[in-house]
């Protein structure tokens, strides 16, 4: 994937799950600044309370969402200069043969060793596990 389109998907998800959050966090506050608001007789300190109240659920979630954008794009721009590709003198990606070559190897070390598969019965209670047992190691099965 690249990396416009790896930062606008994973942005865009951190995006809609913060607007989420913050619009939670915006009811919260909202109910708390209602219930701080001491009433009095005139009855505009309720209507402060509910005006902040609205704000809050307009601004919280859009700044929760823009912020998270922000971070993931920042983010995923950093891991792209950080992992970007060697390249050659032509503009291509370097091939590295010697990791490949180890890979190979070990592959066919690994394929080079006969194994055989014992069911064995650990705990008493019908559990059956296979535990890989190498051959030549000793002519005893595991009990």
């Amino acid at each position: 994937m690249s990396t416009r389109k790896t930062i606008l998907v994973h942005g865009l998800l951190t995006a809609g799950v913060l607007a989420v959050v913050g619009y939670m966090f915006a009811q919260i506050a909202g109910m708390w600044v209602t219930s701080q608001t001491p009433v009095r007789s005139g009855g505009e300190n309720v209507a402060a309370g509910s005006a902040i109240s609205t704000a809050l659920e307009s601004r919280l979630p859009f700044t929760m969402a823009a912020m998270g954008f922000v971070l993931v794009a920042m983010g995923e721009g950093l891991r792209s200069l950080w992992r970007k590709p060697k390249l050659e003198d032509d503009g291509r990606v370097k091939y590295d043969a010697t990791a490949e070559a180890e890979t190979q190897r070990m592959l066919k070390d690994q394929a080079a060793q006969p194994t055989l598969g014992v069911p064995v019965c650990y705990d008493g209670r019908g559990s059956v596990y296979v535990e890989p047992v190498q051959l030549g190691e000793s002519s005893e099965l595991p009990k």
